[in-house]
């Protein structure tokens, strides 16, 4: 969703619907991963398969030089199945997005951070894919009717000479 293929019409929506196959899966803590039998019986033939990993070897090595086990509080067992429920909820973001070009960019990126830092055990990376998670979730409430009204009741109160407390707003 990141990449190109996040352009492709209907792939953000398949893939987030994978993802959140399977981040539902942790979230339950299953200690394994179903996937539908048309999923498990497909093959990547092998000379494809080493074609791709002898091309992104090289690219995998060198950001695993920028990676390592840094604040790992972050991305230990209980963390799991957080970042699974917003991954949940950031593929369910995915889906009116598609309407807007782009859009899919933000809540794919913040999946892929996060799961990149568990991954990596690197609660750097974990950070900031929560800080990117935050912009994702925001652009959900922008995209639904709730958001609507939220905007609505924040431009009330900032039209009103004092906020709720007394003060400005």
């Amino acid at each position: 969703m990141v990449s190109p293929v996040g352009a492709i019409p209907g792939a953000p929506i398949v893939l987030t619907s994978l993802i959140a196959l399977v981040a539902g899966q942790i979230v339950m803590g299953s200690k394994s991963i179903w996937l539908p039998d048309t999923l498990k019986k497909r093959e990547i033939p092998q000379d494809k398969v080493t074609t791709i990993i002898d091309r992104l070897e090289p690219w995998a090595e060198w950001i695993d030089g920028f990676l390592g086990q840094r604040l790992t509080a972050l991305v230990g067992e209980p963390m799991s199945r957080v970042v699974a429920a917003l991954c949940i909820l950031l593929a369910v973001t995915v889906y009116p997005a598609t309407l807007i070009p782009f859009a899919v960019a933000l809540p794919g990126g913040a999946i892929m951070l996060l799961a990149l830092g568990l991954l990596t055990r690197d609660g750097v990376v974990m950070l900031l894919g929560l800080m990117v998670t935050g912009g994702g979730l925001w652009l959900r409430l922008l995209l639904c009717p709730l958001g609507e009204q939220l905007r609505s009741f924040t431009a009330l109160l900032r039209r009103q000479k004092n906020g709720p407390l007394g003060g400005p707003f």
